[in-house]
């Protein structure tokens, strides 16, 4: 009898409903028990997600210049706290120099190559020799060559950026190619600069790494002609003479049309027809000329004003 009361009031104990307590407490425990790949474990995981690291600006820069996005990777070079590399900067410079519409992006890409070329410790390589040459391009492109920047902190000394470029190469013993060099003495004899293209010459020939052809020469030996430099003419042609360069009939007939106009009683006028004279001479029995040869071929066209000499 005592034993059936008390399975009648466990069964009655059973069917009340639990204090609020104890059922939360039963739901935590089944939660914590839960398997992972449960709803509620789901959920759980979803309440405190762990944040990704964000990536740091020298690999977006890096990403950015590798898929061509100018305007994103100077944005990211800004907010680097230390410089990148040389190489990470002379590859944003060949980057931006290749977007051919933009003079502002020209510029940029001169800043930066500059703050390469005066950095400490700068090692040159061939890509240092390719923004060099990708540089100085854009900048004649754009015709920067009268356009002033400022140098050094204080922003006392200005000089045009072509020469900047080809002066911070010098320095640094870059060399650039061929055709960089005769763009440059181009630009330079069209801006009426007929002193900066005969010095840039002159090194040219000089150095052993490139070496100018008659074409290099033919316009501002023409142009030192017709301002009656004769002497500087002279020298700069010895030059040439002396490094292996083969002056022909292109050189010749253009010089001795000019000074056929000149004519003048001067030592200097004298001495460089004579000195012309003899190399034309030379030239001729090298070559196999005689007169009834030179008597078909035209006469060459003769620019109307000679560059200064600024």
């Amino acid at each position: 009898m005592t034993s059936v009361l008390v399975f009648q009031a466990l069964r009655s104990a059973l069917r009340r409903p639990l204090p609020r307590q104890a059922a939360r407490g039963l739901s935590s425990s089944r939660s914590v028990f839960a398997p992972a790949s449960s709803p509620l474990a789901a959920v759980r995981d979803a309440a405190s997600p762990v944040p990704a690291a964000p990536a740091a600006p020298l690999a977006l820069l890096e990403r950015s210049i590798a898929l061509r996005q100018s305007a994103p990777a100077l944005s990211y070079l800004a907010q680097l706290e230390t410089p990148p590399s040389p190489l990470v900067l002379q590859k944003l410079a060949v980057l931006l120099t290749r977007q051919q519409k933009s003079r502002a992006y020209t510029i940029r890409a001169f800043e930066i190559l500059r703050g390469v070329y005066r950095g400490p410790g700068l090692t040159p390589d061939d890509y240092t020799k390719l923004a060099s040459i990708y540089v100085l391009d854009a900048c004649l492109r754009f015709r920067l060559l009268d356009q002033a920047m400022e140098v050094g902190s204080d922003g006392a000394d200005c000089d045009r950026i072509e020469m900047m470029v080809y002066e911070e190469a010098v320095n640094q013993d870059v060399v650039l190619d061929l055709p960089a060099y005769d763009a440059l003495l181009t630009a330079l004899l069209d801006a009426k600069r007929l002193d900066d293209a005969a010095d840039i010459l002159r090194e040219v020939v000089g150095r052993e790494d490139v070496c100018p052809t008659e074409k290099s020469f033919l316009p501002v030996l023409k142009a030192l002609v017709k301002t009656h430099e004769y002497d500087d003419a002279a020298e700069i042609m010895r030059q040439g003479l002396n490094r292996g360069v083969e002056f022909t009939v292109d050189t010749y007939l253009p010089i001795l049309t000019i000074t056929e106009k000149h004519n003048e009683p001067t030592d200097s006028f004298e001495n460089f027809m004579s000195f012309i004279e003899n190399a034309w001479s030379e030239y001729k029995m090298l070559d196999g000329l005689d007169d009834d040869d030179l008597d078909d071929l035209d006469d060459p066209e003769d620019p109307e004003d000679p560059p200064s000499r600024s």
